[in-house]
Formats: C-alpha cells, sequence, structure tokens
C-alpha cells in the first residue's frame, strides 16, 4: 500500500525533478537482491557426478 508520504515523493519527483515515471520507479522500488557468497565465485554450486 502507498502511503501519503510516498505519494507526496512521488509527485514531487515527477512535477518539480521533471524525472520520469522509469527514474522514479527506479529510485523508490525496492532494492535489488544482494549476490550470494556462495556464487560470486563463478563455479556451479552443484558438483554431482551425473556424467561419470
Amino acid at each position: 500500500m502507498i502511503i501519503m508520504e510516498m505519494m507526496g515523493k512521488i509527485r514531487r519527483m515527477y512535477f518539480r525533478d521533471k524525472l520520469s515515471l522509469h527514474q522514479i520507479a527506479k529510485r523508490t522500488g525496492p532494492e535489488p537482491p544482494k549476490p550470494n557468497s556462495r556464487c560470486t565465485s563463478g563455479k556451479p554450486l552443484s558438483t554431482s557426478n551425473a556424467n561419470a
């Protein structure tokens, strides 16, 4: 649910700052998920011997 504080922020960004709706969505949307520390090495997580 959008609260009145957020409505005011969006309205201000659109009318005063002349931001596009896309830019407003990027600035006010949820933060992207942080990468999992196990996946940052570039190696696959599973090392099963299915092909052996």
